[in-house]
């Protein structure tokens, strides 16, 4: 896993478009891959399209407890 946002900042990082997480990464230097909604990010974390996510916390949490690779 990532420690913190310094561990990503050359990796491909997923966000819900139009969110606070989307914001936070934009804000943090990172330039994310936008996904419509938070489902559709949590399925590109889990196929591997993307190294890491920016998300509610409730959805990514149920995601990792699915699939112990993430």
């Amino acid at each position: 896993g990532f420690a913190s946002l310094k561990d990503v900042k050359d990796k491909k990082v997923g966000v819900q478009a139009a969110t606070s997480g989307e914001t936070y990464a934009q804000d943090e230097g990172i330039n994310p891959v936008q996904y419509e909604n938070g489902g559709m990010l949590t399925q590109a974390l889990m196929a591997g399209k993307i190294d890491a996510a920016i998300g509610n916390i409730s959805v990514i949490s149920a995601a990792t407890k699915a699939d112990d690779k993430l």
